[in-house]
């Protein structure tokens, strides 16, 4: 009976383990990997190495799921038949997937999900050993897939504009930051690409303040258009700007 109930709880913290690390490998994002470097720079070394190659590390977590349920399975069953006799078979093996698809699955995969970074910091070095312990059995299986990398080519490819679009929209929705205050990081973040002709105003639509204006004209002048800085034109022709007038300071 305690060799029944032992092997239950190694298969099923094996498999909690596993899947805990397979969801944090998964949600990790660009901006979580700075995050993890900057905390630990170690740790952000291995798993920014683990996801450039990130076919290997989930290789290596469905590998291990699969030997702990399978191990699991066969030799609690065996027990369970020596035990209680073949009749309880049926409700056992129903107990038992519902165990491992609570405990080995549902819960730890939310768990690495929801505490991703600092999980990442502790498991960093123990998964890259468990990782090099199975590397003969995954390159078995690399091999045996790589017909399959010519058809699945990954897309290795890092849009850090993008990710900050992202993130302002997040923040947006959740009401960190107004709609005006994204708007003017989004445009800042486009200011490499802008050129002058970008921003540049049409003539036609420039507002100038002539020399023959009074001072009470260019008061109103510069209330109607809300402009802070005003050219100033000889006798009102844009061809002779003379300067210019501050209105706001």
């Amino acid at each position: 009976m305690l060799f029944l109930i032992v092997v239950i709880v190694v298969t099923v913290a094996g498999s909690f383990l596993a899947s805990l690390v397979e969801a944090c490998l998964l949600s990790l994002s660009s901006t979580d990997l700075l995050a993890i470097q900057e905390k630990r720079p170690k740790a952000g070394r291995i798993w920014s190495s683990l996801r450039e190659n990130i076919e290997t590390p989930l290789t290596v977590t469905v590998i291990v799921n699969a030997l702990v349920y399978t191990f699991g399975a066969a030799l609690t069953g065996t027990q369970v038949n020596i035990l209680f006799g073949s009749k309880w078979l049926t409700l056992y093996s129903f107990l038992y997937a519902l165990l491992m698809i609570q405990f080995g699955e549902i819960i730890p995969k939310a768990i690495g999900v929801r505490f991703n970074r600092k999980i990442a910091i502790w498991t960093a070095q123990p998964f890259r050993y468990i990782i090099i312990l199975t590397s003969p059995i995954v390159s078995a299986i690399n091999w045996i897939n790589k017909p399959l990398r010519y058809i699945l080519k990954p897309q290795k490819t890092f849009d850090a504009i993008k990710e900050i679009s992202v993130l302002l929209r997040f923040a947006v929705l959740n009401k960190i930051i107004s709609p005006q205050e994204e708007s003017i990081i989004n445009r800042g973040m486009k200011l490499s690409a802008t050129t002058v002709k970008d921003i540049m105003v049409d003539r036609k639509d420039i507002k100038a303040l002539s020399t023959e204006m009074s001072l009470l004209d260019a008061l109103v002048a510069a209330h109607v258009h809300h402009h802070t800085r005003y050219p100033l034109a000889e006798g009102g022709d844009i061809d002779k700007i003379i300067g210019y007038v501050n209105m706001k300071d």
